[in-house]
């Protein structure tokens, strides 16, 4: 069999071939990667069936206002507390691969036992929690092989984005609005089951592709990744993982010491903590506007046409940012001065919401969603890009990205807790202000925080 080079019409970069389409002619396809594409794909496309209308599955069902938020409400906060525990135990056990395909697949058969279910509180909570709970570690788990199946095919993780964005494509451009047109257009049978049918069927492909995701302890014909070149901005901590390290010990580690080496390494890193905190905050911000804004809209006049278009714009910007994700942190010159970006970009869409009902028109938020691609596209970029540099050997990486997503997770359920309580005061604008103070406040504290370059030293992690 030819090597990847040796084929007529292959790129000079490792893995790359043309092959001929006969509509688009000769196409060049990067084949290291086509997995981890084809799970971002398909992994969005499976929750696009399933979570994207829940909340009106929910009230099909004929839940009150008040159940649905609780049952939306506790998504994240199970996740939070599951996901850590989820990431170090495949860490722990070098079982990577059988958990993230089993969670993945499991949660799927448990979600499509919901439209068996009577609408009772009681019933539908522990569903929903033993449900989240089971799907929770299948992202960062996902996210840890897709930064090892960069480095194995020699990229840097800046093209981590370049994967990442076939979710936004799939969730904004394909399935999230052909469940909708089903859901607004179609009666019967077809409106019932096809959110499940797309749901299932999704998942399929996207587990399949899961199984072709580089993980520790796989072997290599090549002979480890390049140094991931965004991974050493300046604010990277040292200790960023080598493919080289991730053979450094195939002895199983407990639970407990994972968690034991996890907490060492945050305490000892300078600015790790603070980082954490900002994780927090920033899933805080989200959660607000992911649960409130569509509310306000709705008060303003707002349809479904619109809230629609308004989700295509926030996916738009996340394409294009996902796109060129590298080279934005390279213009930025480091992860301090991201971080601030993506802050900042949080309190001006959060400032920008508060004013739109002095515009008497709810379709302006459209250029207000546009910062998504930074407040969300940038900031999982950085973020799962901080963590992969923090941990001290890639045996370890699904642990500290599981431990990013849970700490964004558990914002967003205080998120959505505290903002309900102020919506409830003050109505959607002024909890819209009162957030993005709090916000400029943190971003201030954040730039304050990090000012001495000490916080960004290439101190070695504690293992």
């Amino acid at each position: 069999m030819d090597a990847p080079g040796e084929r007529d019409g292959a790129s000079s970069a490792p893995g790359r071939r043309d092959v001929t389409c006969p509509i688009m002619g000769r196409v060049e396809i990067d084949w290291p990667l086509l997995p981890a594409k084809i799970w971002c794909f398909f992994s969005a496309a499976s929750q696009a069936c399933y979570y994207a209308f829940l909340p009106v599955v929910y009230a099909n069902m004929g839940l009150n206002a008040a159940q649905i938020g609780v049952l939306t409400g506790f998504s994240p906060l199970i996740g939070a507390l599951s996901m850590p525990a989820w990431t170090a135990l495949a860490d722990a056990w070098h079982a990577h691969r059988e958990i993230l395909c089993a969670t993945a697949l499991v949660s799927t058969i448990l979600h499509c036992f919901l439209p068996a279910c009577p609408p009772k509180l009681s019933i539908l909570l522990p569903l929903v929690l033993v449900t989240e709970g089971t799907f929770s570690p299948a992202v960062p788990l996902a996210d840890a092989a897709i930064g090892l199946t960069l480095s194995r095919a020699k990229r840097p993780f800046a093209d981590y984005g370049k994967q990442r964005l076939w979710g936004a494509v799939s969730w904004g451009f394909v399935f999230a609005p052909g469940i909708g047109f089903i859901e607004d257009f179609t009666t019967g049978r077809l409106r019932l089951a096809a959110p499940y049918v797309g749901h299932v069927l999704c998942n399929v492909f996207a587990v399949a592709a899961a199984v072709r995701l580089k993980q520790p302890g796989d072997e290599d014909e090549g002979s480890g990744g390049e140094e991931d070149t965004v991974e050493l901005l300046d604010g990277a901590p040292n200790g960023a993982c080598h493919d080289s390290e991730s053979r450094a010990g195939d002895t199983r580690m407990g639970v407990l010491q994972v968690a034991a080496r996890l907490w060492r390494s945050l305490r000892a890193t300078p600015g790790a903590l603070v980082h954490c905190a900002l994780f927090l905050v920033a899933g805080a911000a989200g959660g607000v506007m992911d649960t409130f804004l569509f509310v306000m809209l709705r008060n303003m006049g707002g349809g479904g046409a619109l809230m629609g278009l308004a989700l295509t714009c926030t996916c738009i910007s996340e394409v294009g940012v996902f796109a060129r994700a590298g080279d934005i942190q390279t213009a930025l010159g480091g992860y301090r001065q991201c971080f601030s970006l993506v802050l900042a970009c949080f309190w001006i869409r959060l400032l920008l919401y508060a004013g739109l009902p002095l515009l008497r028109s709810p379709w302006a938020v459209m250029p207000v969603q546009l910062l998504h691609g930074v407040t969300f596209g940038l900031f999982w970029q950085i973020s799962n890009g901080y963590m992969r540099a923090l941990a001290p050997s890639q045996d370890l990486v699904s642990t500290y990205q599981g431990l990013f997503q849970a700490l964004n997770s558990l914002g967003s359920f205080f998120g959505q807790l505290l903002g309900g309580i102020v919506t409830q005061r003050l109505g959607c604008p002024r909890m819209f202000l009162c957030a993005s103070i709090v916000m400029s406040v943190a971003h201030a504290a954040y730039w304050a925080a990090t000012r001495d370059t000490a916080m960004f030293a290439n101190a070695a992690a504690v293992t």
